[in-house]
C-alpha cells in the first residue's frame, strides 16, 4: 500500500501542482464516520480517496489558458505554452454554464486519463443528488484529510449566537488562510487505504474570539471576503 501510495500521489501532483492545485489523502471511511447517512460515500470504506483543493495561483495556470482556448481569446501568451493532449470538444459539460465549473471538469478529465487501469469515481463540489443535496461534502473531506482545519459551532466554547440563528462552518488553510477551494473528491475504488494514518489538520485558530469572529464574518459579512483574510500577515 505504502508503494502505491507514494506512486499516485506523485502522478496526481505532477499532474496537479503546474496547474495550481494540490491534494491529500484520506480513508472513506472517515469521511463516512463524519456525515449524515445521505452524505455518505457510496463505496467500499477502506477505498483511497483525495481531496483536490485549488489555489491562487490556478486562476493564472488553468483557468486563463483554460477560457483562451475555450474562447478562441488569444492575448494570454501562456497558452502556448499548455498541454492540452485531450483531444474533447466540451461535450461532457454543456449542461455548466459556470465557465469556472466547466473549467474544473476539464481538469477532473485529465486526472482520470492519467490512471486508465484504475477505477476513479469523482465527485465535484458543484455536483448534486436528485434531491439538490451536494454529492459530497468537501469541507468535511478536506477536514479529515489533514489539508485544511472545518471550524463550526461547535468548535465555539462560549456560543454567543441565538439556539434558532444558523451558524454555517468554514475551512482554513494553513498556509493561504481562506484564499483556496475545496474542488472535489478523488475516490480510486479499487485501491485499499488500510495503512493510510490520518493527518490532524493544523488548528491555526485557537481563541474562542477568533472562532467567533471567522465565524460571523463567514456568516453575515462573506460578500466583501473578509474571513479570508483570517491567518495574521
Amino acid at each position: 500500500m505504502a508503494g502505491d501510495l507514494q506512486e499516485i500521489i506523485n502522478s496526481l501532483e505532477s499532474e496537479l501542482h503546474p496547474q495550481g492545485f494540490e491534494c491529500a489523502p484520506f480513508k472513506v471511511s472517515w469521511y463516512n464516520e463524519q456525515v449524515e447517512s445521505h452524505f455518505k460515500l457510496n463505496c467500499d470504506e477502506d477505498a483511497l480517496a483525495f481531496i483536490i483543493i485549488s489555489l491562487p495561483c490556478m486562476f493564472e495556470k488553468a483557468f486563463k489558458p483554460f477560457v483562451t482556448k475555450k474562447f478562441n481569446i488569444d492575448n494570454f501568451p501562456s497558452i502556448n505554452e499548455m498541454d492540452w493532449d485531450i483531444q474533447e470538444e466540451f461535450s461532457y459539460d454543456q449542461c455548466i454554464f459556470d465557465p469556472l465549473d466547466r473549467c474544473m471538469k476539464h481538469y477532473f478529465q485529465k486526472i482520470r486519463c492519467r490512471f486508465p487501469t484504475h477505477r476513479l469515481q469523482i465527485i465535484q463540489d458543484f455536483e448534486m443528488d436528485a434531491s439538490h443535496r451536494p454529492k459530497v461534502l468537501v469541507q468535511t473531506a478536506g477536514h479529515v484529510a489533514g489539508a485544511v482545519r472545518y471550524y463550526q459551532r461547535c468548535d465555539v466554547h462560549e456560543d454567543p449566537w441565538d439556539e434558532s440563528q444558523r451558524i454555517y462552518g468554514t475551512c482554513v488553510h494553513p498556509k493561504y488562510g481562506g484564499w483556496f477551494a475545496l474542488r472535489g473528491v478523488i475516490i480510486f475504488e479499487d485501491i485499499k487505504a488500510n495503512k493510510l494514518v490520518p493527518s490532524e489538520p493544523p488548528d491555526m485558530i485557537k481563541a474562542d474570539e477568533d472562532r467567533i469572529r471567522l465565524l460571523n464574518l463567514y456568516n453575515f459579512h462573506w460578500r466583501d471576503w473578509s474571513f479570508r483574510d483570517v491567518l495574521p500577515g
